[in-house]
C-alpha cells in the first residue's frame, strides 16, 4: 500500500465499516481511531491535515476530536482483539513500518500502568 487512498481502501477491507459513516457505534470508533493512529505515524500526516480528511466527508470532526481519538487507540487495541488483529494486518501489507512500531512502543509505555511498566 503505497498510497494513502489504498491505506483508507483496505481498512475498509478487512473491517467491513465504512469510518466515515454518521455514527458512534464502538467498532465504527475503533476503526477511526486506527486508522487516524496509522495515517499520523506512517503516512506522516499532521491532526490538522486528518481533521481535514473526515471532514470532506461531513463528520465535523476538530483538531481536539482527532487528537482523542489518536491518544485512544492504545486502549482500544488492549481491550479488543480483533482491532489488534487488524493493526497487525495493516502493518503486514505496509513497508517500511519502524517509525510505526517504534510510535506503537512509545503510547504503549505513556498509557501503561506501573505493573505493566515492569513488565517491559
Amino acid at each position: 500500500m503505497k498510497t494513502k487512498k489504498q491505506f483508507l481502501e483496505y481498512v475498509k477491507e478487512i473491517t467491513n465499516i465504512n469510518i466515515y459513516a454518521k455514527s458512534r457505534a464502538r467498532e465504527v470508533i475503533e476503526a477511526r481511531c486506527l486508522t487516524i493512529f496509522i495515517l499520523r505515524n506512517y503516512y506522516k500526516m499532521r491532526f490538522v491535515e486528518i481533521t481535514s480528511l473526515f471532514n470532506k466527508h461531513n463528520l465535523g470532526y476538530t483538531n481536539s476530536n482527532i487528537l482523542n481519538s489518536y491518544k485512544k487507540f492504545i486502549v482500544y487495541k488492549k481491550f479488543n482483539p480483533q482491532l489488534s488483529i487488524n493493526y497487525d494486518l495493516i502493518l503486514e501489507k505496509l513497508k517500511n513500518t519502524t517509525e510505526l512500531k517504534r510510535a506503537m512502543l512509545i503510547e504503549e509505555i505513556k498509557y501503561s500502568t506501573p505493573k505493566e511498566l515492569d513488565a517491559f
